[in-house]
């Protein structure tokens, strides 16, 4: 009785054993990991946007150790919209349309994202930039707006000088930069017409910015690099001629920003919008939701993407910062239009 008790016993123990034995096999360290699932967003947080206008698709991949990581883009109705293989979408007529990221791994996992397309509001397209008050004409060119201004910055300045504005616009500089020196240049009126892309796309093959006009802000005072003339020099000596207002200008007198534009912040708001660059995309003050922007924030270009108060769909656009490279970082982030004097 006892020795049939015992081999009961035994046979549950190597069943026991046997399936710990199996649990403890390893496993294979070769073998590939499929994704699981597949997030679809827009890089600016926007599910609308207007017809002609483009929006960047990005696909998070679960998880993220898979072995492929690749997708398949793909949308519903070419002829709404279209995307290309890196989940850029560009809109052609109003409508609604399912953009789709499918795994390249054999998992038959995708990830969906559904974009509604309107038609261009009935108002002017020119509104936005008629912020530009210092602009002496703004008219619409095909695909592009023509803005002209004389780059008669409307604050007064140590650089007036000398001038016919002397008697209104002359003040003696009072900054805070003790080693400032005023630079022999004047202030002269200038012939400045500037054609920007009214939809401004992501480029390819990114720009570097020229020295020169890159840009127009608010009071139609050129915005430049974060160069000095003539080889790209770093702006370390020529700070210092900067007048209160944060400007100064070169040799043919044309006035311009290299650094946050003090007097339009102090009037329209560290948060404002200031300008744009010539490839179309808004430039933002140093403030965004009442922080400091700081560079890290920002990406190669200087700027990054979401909705702002002038663009409720989203847009990428540029921030001033109190670091290099201020306004603008390694090129135009979209294709540039032309600045002609």
């Amino acid at each position: 009785m006892i020795t049939r008790f015992s081999s009961f016993l035994f046979f549950p123990v190597l069943l026991f054993l046997g399936a710990c034995d199996k649990a403890a096999l390893p496993l294979d360290p070769d073998a590939p990991v499929a994704v699981e699932e597949i997030v679809v967003l827009s890089q600016t947080g926007a599910t609308s946007i207007l017809s002609g206008q483009t929006l960047q698709l990005t696909a998070s991949i679960l998880p993220a150790n898979a072995s492929n990581l690749s997708v398949t883009w793909s949308i519903s109705d070419p002829t709404t919209a279209l995307i290309n293989n890196t989940g850029l979408v560009t809109a052609l007529i109003a409508g609604t349309v399912t953009a789709k990221a499918t795994a390249n791994d054999g998992s038959g996992i995708s990830g969906s994202f559904t974009l509604t397309i309107e038609n261009e509001p009935s108002g002017d397209p020119l509104a936005i930039y008629k912020k530009i008050y210092g602009a002496t004409a703004i008219y619409q060119d095909g695909q592009y707006v023509v803005i002209k201004s004389e780059d008669l910055p409307d604050h007064k300045s140590p650089y007036y000088l000398g001038t016919q504005w002397e008697s209104t616009m002359y003040e003696d500089y009072n900054g805070n930069n003790s080693q400032f020196n005023l630079n022999p240049n004047r202030i002269k009126k200038q012939n400045l017409t500037f054609k920007l892309p009214l939809n401004p796309t992501p480029a390819s093959n990114p720009q570097s910015t020229p020295l020169g006009s890159i840009g127009i802000s608010l009071n139609g005072v050129p915005f430049y690099n974060q160069y000095a003339g003539p080889n790209n020099q770093p702006l370390t000596f020529e700070v210092n001629s900067f007048d209160q207002a944060y400007g100064h200008p070169q040799m043919s007198g044309q006035y311009h920003y290299h650094w946050e534009p003090l007097y339009l912040t102090a009037n329209f708001g560290e948060d404002a919008l200031l300008g744009f660059l010539l490839d179309g995309y808004p430039v933002y003050g140093p403030m965004e939701n009442g922080q400091s922007v700081t560079n890290g924030q920002l990406d190669a270009y200087h700027g990054h993407s979401h909705a702002t108060l002038e663009f409720p769909q989203g847009t990428y656009h540029y921030h001033i910062t109190d670091q290099d490279p201020y306004i603008n970082g390694s090129g135009f982030y979209g294709v540039p239009g032309t600045v002609t004097n």
